[in-house]
């Protein structure tokens, strides 16, 4: 005698699953673009200009960049461009957590 309360509890397929959150997903583009715009006006109004410049180096260049380059490139110390860059990012997550 086989069991009926065990196929109503039965985990769905992996396809099935992935077609079902592919149908419920919402597009989140704009509340991307809202973010976006709200990084940038926190980097222009919240940030030191050192600040502004080591986030822009380190996340916005366009190439996979690391400390020691950066800190290359300002002609300082490694440990500098890390702490100023953790600073940065304290004010910025600050700004942006108020700001919504």
């Amino acid at each position: 005698m086989t069991s009926t309360s065990s196929n109503r509890y039965r985990t769905p397929r992996s396809a099935e699953l992935t077609a079902w959150l592919t149908e419920t997903a919402g597009n989140n583009s704009e509340q991307l673009l809202l973010m976006r715009r709200k990084l940038r006006t926190a980097c222009s109004q919240e940030l030191t200009p050192r600040q502004r410049e080591i986030v822009e180096l380190y996340f916005f260049s366009g190439k996979k960049t690391t400390l020691t380059r950066v800190a290359n490139q300002l002609g300082v110390d490694r440990s500098t461009v890390s702490r100023t860059l953790k600073r940065a990012m304290r004010r910025l997550r600050n700004h942006l957590r108020y700001a919504w």
